[in-house]
């Protein structure tokens, strides 16, 4: 059927004929030249199409089409393409798609009446709406705002949320630099409004080239835009469409950034769907290649985009501008290459049209008050770097926040080293040169003088000069040397390099016999990298090859006249966290005792307040004192080290993340479940920010969530955020490492907690056998996976096996560890598999062994009195139980919820024992309780534990029928 005929009889239809005829990847090929067309004057729209299309005949129609279609439907046409194409991708007759005089109000509200406001003119027009100029008609003041209205489809509950969220965003938003809210609500005719700044200012691009605004000037305005960036970051709030029209500077020379409604608040997170991120509502001329592959969004992304506008603000071009004719071609190019350097691109002419920005070289260095010459020297060095590193196709290889660009920029200004310039000698050394040439011209002059009033000291003089020349290249080679280390080590470590790092590991091998040979003469250095090499080893999962280097780099900075404070202070640090991992407490205290007691006297000794350092040092510590089972010093260690972390980058850093989710894991043990799950949810929501989802630590957390979930018998939850985070690791790490080792055995916990044996032996074995396997695995980890294995194997009647598993698993913890919760844990085991073989006398005295080495009012404790009541009631002895379960019945109330399967287990046991000695009517009202909850978790409906749930119904139906 030809268009404009047959059933299609509007705009509106032929938009919707469009979106179904076509794929989605096709859609987002027509919104990428779409928008750029609607970025022109209309005059001049269908001239540039073409030039834009080229011989892609079939684009230009489908574009074209949409812009006539556009005239008769404009509401419709500024939804985002995307969005069109996900409600009407799908080949569905024309008949059950809702029509646009059904969904939509009339486009023109001139004149219309808005709360205390009237609307002027139309000033702008987006993907969710109109913005008009408002102008208040109440009150006893003036006021202009500018108003946006949502033109919903009817029962678009999404859209409404969308709009509603964009509300709460930008009400949390104040800021100099960023258009501030006021108001918002719903007309009587159903339509979604807000109310905000107007601003009355120009588009950054536009603003600065009619002013004919230098290099320098067009910089400072990009560090209002990073200083208001920065601030949202700082909220957990990323952009994600920064582009000119987004950006508004007023006559007064003040940016307002604009436009938050695609923002996302990270803080938000549904961590039910930690890998999702949000449907791609974006402008594709300025998208980040995470954004085109649908990738984790991060601040990086804000980074990347404020690149592409400093790249125009700079250039006068957009970059990729050769490859501007061919969507394909573009979005491959952002994704895989790098711009053309702005000092270079700016010598190049307009290429048949396909640059929207189509002024000559000689244009725009005059829009920029410079010869074209000194525009390409002004631009070359530093603000190549500069641009060059935000719009680095990899997100690691982006400045990490807006605080670092800005840090960058204003280092340009004050001829400062750069941090996206490579730390050379004679970079640093031209640098101090151009800050000081007045003082080094004099010091010259007065040393000429020097030389030429006295001549007898000219030998010593230049012998002075020779020996400084030495040690420079000394320094100069340590320096190199160093640099080449540090990328071969980085590339090495998983976060950095994924999986395709083989040649990277192979040289991190090869490199430790460099270290000792080629660097033994710079022995600061030689331990730097020792350490360095370590911490990649300990991220790897190596953690015998990171002992032997730590320790190495330990020693030798302990035999130099003076080492380092703070290196010295940092070696301390990772080799007790190392220590800690692989169970060697004693070591790790008193490491971390001497690593902190470094860093308080360098404190003290620059009057500064403590470091970062010192907070990551004070963050292990606690972890430390919470292995040990010293939860009170734990606590308050962790809210030391909290306090310290909080004061850098608004407390938004890995180590501050680090510090929250170990306090979580102190809070959790102790039944604090609601302040542990805060504590472990804001840890996320920083790493995904300053790390993204694409990290092992990241993943770790999500991880101790999942075991703090199934904790509290939040299944459903945990079970979705575990195969996510299993997922990521994989990608990351691969299958072989203690991150997936461990992730498998929770999965394993998890899946015995809901019944299924077959599942949760099939997990535990797996990660048995990697734990194993790999090299200088943990060895507390390895037995907590046997005692685990013998429980599934115990429930699952196999008795044999699971003494097996049990057995390895006490020889490992009496052989490792002091501790006599953990030792008392494992005999507990051992007791519930007598217990379920039916020999009482045997799981009684196992029982007992363990309570006299367990501490008490724990809740691990509880598993041992519970156990040891079940063989006393079993004896005979109701009375003796009773006093045993009242106990633990208070501890476990006092961890977890009433209708906690734990509880319940408890509150059985103690209607039986009351049962047995004649108390019916406190026994039947627990077991009525007790049996409720019971009967609906599925690990009592297997193995031993239901002749426990087959007994308590028995004697609840006697009791009720006596009663």
């Amino acid at each position: 059927m030809a268009k404009g005929q047959g059933t299609i009889k509007s705009g509106t239809d032929e938009l919707i004929y469009m979106a179904i005829k076509y794929s989605k990847a096709r859609w987002q090929e027509i919104q990428l030249v779409l928008d750029q067309v609607l970025d022109q004057p209309e005059s001049e729209q269908l001239a540039y199409l073409a030039a834009q299309c080229g011989q892609d005949h079939e684009l230009l129609e489908e574009v074209a089409a949409l812009l006539r279609a556009g005239q008769h439907a404009p509401a419709f046409l500024d939804r985002p393409a995307l969005d069109l194409a996900g409600d009407f991708s799908q080949s569905l007759p024309l008949e059950t798609s809702t029509s646009l005089e059904q969904s939509s109000s009339p486009s023109d509200y001139t004149g219309a009446l808005i709360g205390p406001y009237r609307l002027c003119e139309e000033i702008g027009r987006g993907g969710m709406g109109l913005v008009y100029r408002a102008e208040r008609t109440q009150g006893a003041f003036e006021q202009q705002v500018a108003i946006k209205l949502l033109l919903n489809d009817k029962g678009r509950a999404l859209v409404i949320e969308r709009f509603q969220r964009e509300q709460q965003l930008l009400a949390s938003l104040v800021h100099p630099n960023i258009a501030q809210l006021y108001d918002g609500g719903l007309t009587a005719d159903g339509l979604a409004y807000f109310v905000m700044e107007y601003v009355a200012g120009q588009p950054i691009h536009t603003y600065c080239d009619s002013r004919k605004l230098s290099v320098d000037q067009r910089l400072r305005l990009l560090l209002q835009v990073a200083n208001a960036l920065g601030f949202a970051h700082q909220h957990l709030i990323v952009h994600r469409d920064i582009k000119p029209s987004n950006i508004l500077v007023t006559a007064d020379g003040q940016v307002k950034l604009l436009d938050f409604g695609i923002a996302k608040l990270l803080g938000e997170t549904d961590l039910s769907d930690l890998t999702r991120t949000g449907e791609q509502l974006l402008t594709p001329g300025f998208a980040a290649p995470e954004q085109l592959t649908n990738s984790a969004i991060t601040v990086a992304t804000d980074v990347y985009q404020l690149g592409l506008v400093a790249y125009e603000l700079l250039t006068g071009r957009r970059a990729y501008r050769n490859l501007a004719t061919s969507v394909a071609k573009l979005v491959r190019a952002i994704c895989e290459q790098e711009p053309t350097r702005p000092s270079s691109v700016v010598m190049l002419p307009v290429a048949d049209g396909s640059d929207q920005l189509t002024y000559t070289p000689e244009q725009i260095s005059q829009l920029r008050g410079v010869e074209l010459p000194s525009l390409r020297r002004k631009l070359s060095g530093d603000l190549d770097a500069i641009i060059v590193k935000m719009l680095a196709n990899k997100m690691p290889q982006r400045y990490a926040s807006m605080d670092m660009f800005r840090a960058d920029v204003e280092a340009y200004f004050e001829r400062r080293p750069l941090l996206a310039q490579s730390p050379s000698w004679s970079y640093r050394s031209t640098k101090f040169v151009r800050r000081h040439w007045r003082a080094l011209a004099a010091v010259s002059a007065f040393a000429l003088l020097l030389v030429v009033y006295a001549g007898t000291v000219t030998y010593q003089s230049g012998q002075i000069r020779r020996a400084l020349s030495a040690s420079q290249i000394e320094r100069d080679k340590a320096q190199q040397v160093s640099d080449f280390l540090v990328n071969v080590f980085k590339a090495a470590d998983p976060n950095v390099a994924g999986l395709d790092s083989i040649t990277a590991k192979q040289l991190l091998d090869k490199s430790q016999s460099k270290i000792l040979t080629d660097l033994d003469n710079l022995p600061e250095i030689q331990a730097h990298m020792l350490t360095l090499i370590g911490e990649v080893y300990f991220s790897q999962g190596n953690y015998s090859n990171s002992l032997a280097l730590l320790e190495d780099s330990l020693a030798r900075l302990r035999r130099m006249d003076k080492p380092v404070g703070v290196e010295l202070g940092n070696t301390l640090t990772q080799l007790a966290y190392v220590y800690a991992y692989t169970n060697r407490y004693d070591e790790a205290k008193a490491l971390f005792d001497e690593s902190l007691a470094i860093h308080r006297q360098l404190a003290l000794a620059t009057g500064a307040q403590p470091s970062y350092e010192y907070g990551e040092a004070l963050s292990g510590y606690g972890l430390l004192q919470y292995q040990q089972r010293l939860y009170p010093q734990a606590k308050a260690t962790l809210h030391q080290a909290l306090a310290v972390l909080a004061r850098f980058n608004a407390g938004n850093n890995e180590e501050h993340a680090n510090a929250l989710n170990n306090l979580a894991l102190v809070e959790h043990l102790q039944g604090d479940f609601e302040s542990a799950r805060e504590h472990v949810e804001k840890a996320i929501a920083i790493l995904k920010v300053v790390l993204g989802e694409a990290h092992s630590y990241y993943t770790v957390h999500l991880m101790n969530f999942v075991i703090m979930l199934t904790d509290m018998e939040y299944y459903g939850q945990a079970e979705e955020i575990a195969a996510q985070a299993l997922q990521l690791q994989k990608s990351i790490l691969g299958e072989r490492h203690a991150y997936v080792a461990s992730s498998l055995r929770n999965i394993g916990v998890l899946q015995y907690r809901l019944g299924r044996l077959t599942e949760a032996e099939a997990y535990l074995r797996e990660s048995l056998a990697l734990s194993i396997d790999l090299q200088g695995s943990n060895r507390m980890q390895i037995g907590a996976t046997y005692m685990w294995l013998g429980a599934v194997l115990r429930d699952a009647g196999d008795y044999t096996a699971a003494a097996e598993a049990l057995e390895n698993m006490q020889e490992i913890f009496i052989t490792t560890t002091k501790s006599g919760e953990i030792i008392g844990r494992g005999k507990s085991q051992l007791a519930l598999l007598a217990l379920a073989q039916g020999d009482v006398d045997r799981a009684g005295h196992t029982f007992s062994d363990a309570l006299e080495i367990m501490s008490p009012e724990q809740i691990r404790t509880t598993y041992a009195q519970v156990g040891y009541a079940q063989t006393l009631i079993e004896a005979g002895q109701p009375t003796e139980a009773e006093t045993l379960l009242r106990q633990a019945l208070q501890i476990r109330l006092d961890h977890f919820p009433e209708q906690h399967s734990l509880v319940a287990e408890a509150q059985v046991l103690l209607g039986l024992a009351l049962s047995e000695r004649g108390a019916s009517e406190e026994a039947l009202a627990l077991l009525n309780v007790g049996m409720v909850q019971l009967s609906k978790h599925a690990l009592f409906q297997v193995g031993y534990r239901q002749r426990l749930l087959a007994r308590g119904a028995a004697v609840q139906q006697t009791l009720t029928s006596v009663n």
